[in-house]
């Protein structure tokens, strides 16, 4: 019987236009799968749209009576849009920007009372009183409670599942990573610098105040924080 020897360079071409055949399937798989992602990202957006227009002509308030935040007091959705029944909506509670004293207090009591009531639940512990100084745990959190309403005041539950799977573990870990160093030094830890924060006054009032008139000044100057180091 003969016996035919494969000729090498023709067993390594024959590899090579495999592997080029391979590759050109995976980038088409790869597209596919992207237009898809994008195709889902569209459809949900869309969902929630109308959703969201449904719960507004529909009624709302649910979701301050089961202690979330974020559509009462300043707390509406969009700046300067108008609801379907044609009253002005107010914007969402952005604590970058807000310039009023009583307004600022008031969104920090509803913070704690929620935090309190729904994040200690959901393991976001805020362990450290100083968290108030923290303008980016502050946004964080407001934007945690607002995104909750949105996700609770309606019948969709897949709302609530990216609640609880996407925004609620993110921005637990941002907070936690933020409040760290103050959590270890059991202090308010700021510009390298440790910071007492007993018999100090971190009352909503007087953090609002200093945070709509003097955020320009450091906290501990503004609140006469004593260093420890």
């Amino acid at each position: 019987m003969r016996r035919y020897q494969s000729d090498p360079d023709a067993l390594i071409d024959a590899l090579a236009a495999r592997v080029d055949d391979l590759d050109r399937e995976l980038k088409r798989v790869g597209t596919d799968v992207t237009a898809l992602g994008h195709g889902l990202a569209e459809l949900t957006a869309q969902i929630r749209a109308l959703a969201n227009g449904t719960r507004t002509a529909g009624g709302g308030g649910a979701g301050t009576a089961r202690g979330d935040i974020g559509t009462a007091a300043g707390g509406a959705r969009g700046p300067g849009s108008t609801s379907p029944d044609g009253e002005e909506a107010t914007a969402q509670r952005d604590w970058l920007t807000v310039t009023d004293p009583t307004t600022a207090a008031d969104w920090l009591s509803d913070l704690s009372e929620w935090v309190t009531a729904v994040g200690t639940r959901h393991g976001l512990n805020l362990s450290e009183p100083c968290w108030v100084l923290h303008p980016d745990i502050v946004t964080e959190l407001l934007a945690l409670a607002a995104e909750r309403v949105d996700a609770y005041d309606g019948d969709d539950p897949t709302a609530v599942c990216e609640w609880l799977s996407r925004w609620l573990p993110g921005a637990t870990e941002r907070i936690t990573t933020s409040l760290a160093a103050c959590v270890a030094d059991r202090g308010h830890r700021e510009a390298g610098h440790l910071y007492s924060t007993r018999d100090v006054d971190l009352s909503p009032t007087t953090v609002a105040t200093w945070w709509t008139t003097d955020r320009h000044l450091p906290a501990p100057q503004a609140l006469a924080l004593t260093p420890v180091d």
